[in-house]
Formats: C-alpha cells, sequence, structure tokens
C-alpha cells in the first residue's frame, strides 16, 4: 500500500498456469478471485479506503501462458466482478473502481 497524493494498493501474486497450459488451477483462481474482492471490498487485515486507491494485480510473467490464463480467468469471472478488472496498459486511463493486471518479471 502507498498513500499519499495519489494511493495505490496491490496484491502480488506468483501463479504459474497449471500444467504449463492456459488456465489457472481452481485453488489458484479462487486465491486471485479472493484478492480481487479484497482490493475492491478493502480487507480486514489492511486499514484503507477502497475507494480513495488505485488497484493493481501484479501477477509474475511466466511468459505466454501467464497472459492467457489471467485473459481466461478476466473473461470468465465471476459476475459481481465484470467489468471490474482489466490488463493494464500504457493507454489505459485509470480509475478508481477497478483493479489493474499488472505483469512483472
Amino acid at each position: 500500500m502507498v498513500t499519499g497524493d495519489v494511493n495505490i494498493i496491490a496484491e502480488i501474486k506468483c501463479n504459474k498456469p497449471i500444467n504449463s497450459g492456459f488456465k489457472f488451477g481452481s485453488a489458484q483462481r479462487n486465491g486471485i478471485i479472493k484478492d480481487i474482492q479484497g482490493l475492491l471490498e478493502g480487507k480486514t487485515k489492511v486499514n484503507f479506503d477502497p475507494e480513495s486507491a488505485y488497484k493493481f494485480l501484479v501477477i509474475y510473467d511466466f511468459g505466454e501462458h501467464t497472459l492467457k490464463a489471467t485473459e481466461h480467468l478476466i473473461n470468465n469471472i465471476p459476475s459481481e466482478y465484470r467489468g471490474k478488472v482489466e490488463l493494464y496498459t500504457y493507454q489505459t486511463q485509470l480509475t478508481l473502481d477497478k483493479v489493474y493486471v499488472v505483469f512483472i518479471k
């Protein structure tokens, strides 16, 4: 969490898609969705107002499989989070009501 003129909260994940495939396993998927929920709605163990912070889900990039698995997850996310999670690009206009997925190496 970073606070100041601009507030940022991030979850960092290191989930490699199962069996070198293009999907996350069910436990991985559930954990990622739980983190998305925490970013959007807040968490009891972190004192922050989710409505006042930019939210990022940072995923370690294991290559093409990671991107495909993340796209699959976003396309099949539970309905309450549909439209609230998107891949970040340099052209993305950030808003406080979404979670932006960023890949790192």
